[in-house]
């Protein structure tokens, strides 16, 4: 039975140039023997927000066809469980660890994936 699925991974690398070309935006490679595996690189300046459904797009204009609506999304999350009573770490930096953890956004949020298509896997860290 012939499978028409596709699997892609996706890398976003942020280059040390402020800026990235669109035509240098997106870089596809497949694998595989009926090439239903993709490993695509999305490069992005330093000053540029990260996009990944625009950059999908372009993706598709290099040739990568697949159905966004049937698209899902695998995404890592870490979650802060507690600190240790006798944890190596100093309390001043135990704070300070645990308010920019607090206030950092998601990785969803950040490269704007559509939130009814993700898979969120986690861990819990115990400092």
């Amino acid at each position: 039975m012939f499978c028409t699925s596709k699997i892609i991974v996706l890398t976003i690398v942020t280059t040390n140039e402020p800026y990235v070309d669109e035509s240098h935006l997106v870089k596809i490679r497949s694998f595989g023997e009926n090439r239903g595996f993709y490993r695509v690189k999305l490069y992005y300046g330093f000053k540029q927000n990260a996009d990944v459904r625009r950059a999908l797009s372009y993706a598709w204009q290099e040739g990568l066809e697949f159905k966004s609506q049937k698209m899902h999304h695998f995404s890592s999350a870490a979650n802060m469980y507690l600190f240790v009573i006798k944890s190596p770490m100093p309390k001043w930096r135990r704070g300070l660890f645990r308010f920019l953890f607090h206030n950092s956004s998601s990785a969803i949020d950040f490269f704007q994936i559509p939130v009814d298509r993700v898979v969120e896997l986690g861990i819990r860290i115990e400092l």
